[in-house]
């Protein structure tokens, strides 16, 4: 309770933390695949809250001072929140516990329309690497539409080392050392990504490959047995994601 009524924000704690950041964002955009996830929202979607960077960038977060971090803290605080509590508890010690946190001052902020970049390509070089890590990213549904699930059933179908996309590129043309599909989704907006990594002599091979499994996709529909196999898959996935108490509690959260 104290770390939400009272939290220091100690110099010697924000210096480390900061650090702690900074390093945490270096190491990401050392990676092919992090630093293009580090660039591909605010590409997507410039100037929005969506297209924010995670985790700032590493001159913000320098120059970031107690101060300005517990202002922040202190609006964050006065916002709507949620309790969620799972496993064995007793309920009156919860409800006392909540009553003494924070109350909320101010209503729920709401979200602006997404507007989408108009731009239609993103490159982003790495000195001294040999290698092309390429990303097809698709508008998709956003995660409150009805279609949502059917959307889910087809990212099962397309990824992981069982899906189609392993299969056909990797598998049978060798395209590729990792091949999947990536879904991401907000209450406005959503996507679903392509991704390919593989030798920069084979770049064009892999999107021609990407294009000619769209297409298969829009010229026929998946035969019973495929989307049979993707919704077991799924409700497997579903069962061992929420074994921990954690994340049981983290999905009552959300469906508050």
């Amino acid at each position: 309770k104290n770390v939400l009524n009272a939290p220091a924000f100690a110099p010697e704690d924000v210096e480390r933390d900061k650090a702690t950041q900074i390093a945490a964002i270096m190491t990401r955009e050392d990676q092919p695949l992090g630093l293009a996830f580090r660039k591909l929202m605010p590409f997507l979607f410039p100037g929005q809250v969506q297209g924010y960077y995670r985790m700032g960038e590493p001159d913000q977060v320098k120059n970031y001072s107690p101060e300005q971090v517990k202002k922040f803290w202190e609006k964050q605080i006065a916002q709507p929140w949620v309790l969620a509590v799972s496993g064995q508890f007793d309920r009156d010690e919860v409800i006392a516990f909540a009553k003494n946190l924070p109350l909320p001052q101010a209503d729920a902020p709401q979200m602006q329309e997404t507007v989408w970049t108009s731009q239609k390509d993103l490159l982003l070089h790495m000195p001294g690497r040999n290698q092309s890590h390429i990303l097809l990213v698709f508008e998709t549904v956003s995660a409150k539409s009805e279609d949502n699930p059917k959307l889910e059933l087809l990212n099962t179908y397309l990824s992981g080392m069982g899906g189609m996309l392993f299969t056909e590129l990797r598998d049978k043309q060798g395209l590729g050392y990792s091949v999947t599909t990536i879904k991401w989704q907000s209450e406005q907006t959503g996507f679903i990504a392509f991704y390919i990594g593989t030798e920069p002599e084979k770049t064009e091979i892999a999107l021609d490959g990407f294009k000619k499994i769209i297409h298969q996709l829009q010229a026929r529909p998946l035969a019973q047995a495929d989307l049979e196999g993707a919704a077991n898959q799924m409700e497997g996935e579903y069962y061992r994601s929420h074994q921990s108490l954690g994340s049981r509690a983290s999905e009552a959260a959300r469906l508050a």
